[in-house]
This record gives structure tokens, C-alpha cells and sequence, in this order.
């Protein structure tokens, strides 16, 4: 279900996506697609930036993509013209390795989360009209791709499972033997094999996730994928003992411990991705799985959380000014904190001191309800 502005502002981001700007392209056009990125809280004028920056490199096995914000910067859209595959199952695979690589970088780097909706295929030139359908359309990341993918949800299931246990017990002959295997059962082998690639690589970050989906990409083709699916698919798995083989296993879970620890005790510090896994000598990419792993939120998302408890201990205090307790919860910034404090518990901060005022004259004996 689509969520976000209204008929007139959407029609605003069609002009300011402005599907024209492809035409510069050498490519043929073979699908349109729309993305919402929604931030898990409000980004920053330099993280925006930055995401933008680097949005033509998270594309680049899909094809040329442009972007627009919503009127209330809270969503970033992205209208993705595929000209690389020209089959539709290869168009969506390719996706899902785009937005992996999106997710990872947004996460581990840009430090922050989001909710992503992405649109059906549609193949029609992106007339206004279109753009509006497609827009209505937007549906999660994951139940796109479930619906999307040329295995079953039960079987992508059972499959992901058999290649964990297999990796546990470093069966890697598995990845080799079961495409051709289960392919065989099928009629049409060819999007079977290409829908198994995510199935393989969501198996290895489960037990390693510290590889990061550029390296874990490395050896596979989209083009011969297409071309030769069982060939390239069998090429690409016999990689990846290689790369199991050259990353740790461990968890560490002393070392997140302690930073859990010292981002509570004083979550006021500039906290950045990068100091807080050099501190215990991991990378980035290693530090952020790890740390979802121990605590069930992304650095960023647990960095908020734990600072806007603080807020709402140091406002039910009334002992500090606002200027105050932004800083000591780790915003020098007071508008931003208080735009954060908002998303966070849906309140001002004044409607909060108010609903903490009504609350305790409740409380007081001869109080009413």
C-alpha cells in the first residue's frame, strides 16, 4: 500500500525525476521501475548527499536510475530504467543484487536504515499516467521479490535451509550438485537457476556476514547468467569456499558487549561506524552485522533509540533547557533533535512535557482522569 504525498506532489516528482534525462543513454529501454527509499529516521542535508553521490554505482548491473525527494524530504524515489537484461526475471534478480548492495552501503557506511517499496515491471513508455499507476502499486521489498521470483516461498525456504547446513558442515559440493538436481524438475530451468542466486547468497551471510556483496559477487556474470544460467551459476558457487575460507568465523560477542555498554553510559559522544569497529579491530561491514546480530537494530537505529530514552528521562527531570538536553543526548544540533525526538515518539517535545505534566497531576492524590 502506498503511503507518502498526494496525487499533485507525486505528479511533482515525475517532472523533477524527469524520465527524458534517459534518453541520453546508448542503451534500448527494456523496463521502467519506481523504488521509495523511507530513512528509518530524518537524514541529514550530507547524508543525502552522499547517498546521492554514489546512486549510479548501486545500479550499475540494472541500468541508469535518477531520484527526487518527497516535498517533505522524508522519502527518496527512484525511477530505475533497466537496460541491461531484457528478460523480466533477469531484470528483477539484477535488482536484487542492486538493492543489496544499496541496503549494505546505506547501513554499514551512510550509517542508516530504510523501508523500501519498489513497483512492478512495467514496459510502457513513463508517461505520467504510467509513472501515477506504477506509484499506487508499490509494495515491500521483500513480498515483491517473493511474488517476483521463479521459486516458491516454500521452496526458497527449504532450499536456503539445505545450503546453511551444508555450509555448516562445509559441504560445498552442495552449491555445485543441488542447481542441477532441483533444476531438473522444472520445465523451464532457466529462471529456477537465476532465482537461486539470492537463495545462495542469503545461505552465506547467514553463517559468514562479514562478506560483503560486492566480494561475494565477484565471479558472477548477469549477462552469461542469462546466456548459459547453469554453467555461470555452477562457475560462480565453486567460488565461494574461497571466499568462506578467507573470512573470520567469530562472533565476538564480548567486544559488542562492551560497546553496547559505552554507547549507554554516554551516548552523547560523536559515535561513528568506522571508530567503533577499528576499536575492536573488525571492519565496517563485519562490525554492522555483528552488532544487529547482538542487539536486533542497526548501529544508527540503536544509537537513536538509546538517545531519545535519554530525552524523555531528562524532560520528565525538567532540570536542563532544550539546548542542553539535545547535547547530551549527542545533538549539537536542537532542530534536528527535536525533528528526531518527533519521529521517534510521534510527539513535540513540548506536547511531551505536557503529556508527562498531565500524567503526573493524574498520579496526585485527588487527581482526576
Amino acid at each position: 500500500m502506498r503511503t507518502g504525498p498526494g496525487e499533485n506532489a507525486f505528479l511533482s516528482i515525475f517532472q523533477a525525476l524527469d524520465p527524458d534525462t534517459f534518453l541520453q543513454s546508448s542503451h534500448p529501454f527494456h523496463a521502467w521501475q519506481i523504488l521509495c527509499l523511507e530513512p528509518d529516521i530524518p537524514l541529514t542535508e550530507e547524508q543525502v548527499q552522499d547517498f546521492l553521490h554514489d546512486l549510479p554505482s548501486f545500479f550499475e548491473q540494472a541500468g541508469p536510475v535518477c531520484s527526487a525527494l518527497s516535498p517533505d524530504s522524508d522519502r527518496i524515489y527512484l525511477l530505475l530504467a533497466h537496460t541491461r537484461m531484457t528478460a523480466p526475471i533477469h531484470q528483477c534478480v539484477a535488482l536484487w543484487l542492486c538493492v543489496q548492495l544499496l541496503k549494505e552501503v546505506c547501513t554499514f557506511h551512510l550509517e542508516w536504515e530504510c523501508n523500501l517499496l519498489v513497483s512492478p515491471l512495467f514496459t510502457e513508455s513513463c508517461t505520467q499516467e504510467r509513472f501515477l499507476e506504477a506509484l499506487n502499486a508499490l509494495t515491500d521489498f521483500l513480498t515483491w521479490w517473493n511474488a517476483s521470483s521463479a521459486i516458491s516461498v516454500p521452496e526458497a525456504r527449504s532450499y536456503r535451509s539445505q545450503a546453511q547446513e551444508a555450509l555448516r558442515r562445509r559441504r560445498y559440493d552442495h552449491f555445485i550438485s543441488c542447481p542441477v538436481r532441483l533444476s531438473a524438475r522444472v520445465r523451464d530451468p532457466g529462471p529456477f537457476l537465476v532465482s537461486f542466486v539470492p537463495i545462495l547468497m542469503e545461505a552465506v551471510w547467514n553463517q559468514h556476514a562479514d562478506i560483503s556483496v560486492r566480494t561475494l559477487t565477484e565471479g558472477l556474470s548477469l549477462p552469461l547468467l542469462a546466456r548459459r544460467p547453469l554453467e555461470t551459476l555452477q562457475s560462480w558457487a565453486r567460488s565461494i569456499p574461497d571466499l568462506i575460507s578467507k573470512c573470520g568465523g567469530s562472533t565476538e560477542s564480548r567486544d559488542m558487549e562492551r560497546v553496547i555498554s559505552v554507547i549507554q553510559q554516554d551516548p552523547s559522544l560523536p559515535y561513528t561506524l568506522e571508530n567503533l569497529a577499528r576499536s575492536v579491530g573488525l571492519t565496517a561491514p563485519y562490525f554492522c552485522r555483528l552488532f544487529r546480530e547482538q542487539t536486533g537494530k542497526t548501529l544508527s537505529t540503536f544509537l537513536v533509540s538509546t538517545r531519545m530514552t535519554l530525552a524523555q528521562k531528562l524532560l520528565r527531570e525538567n532540570s536542563h533547557t532544550l539546548q542542553e538536553i539535545a547535547e547530551l543526548c549527542g545533538y549539537p544540533n536542537k532542530s534536528y533533535f527535536c525533528k528526531v525526538f518527533r519521529s521517534f515518539t510521534g510527539m513535540t517535545t513540548g506536547q511531551y512535557e505536557e503529556h508527562v505534566r498531565r500524567q503526573a497531576q493524574f498520579s496526585l492524590p485527588g487527581g482526576t482522569s
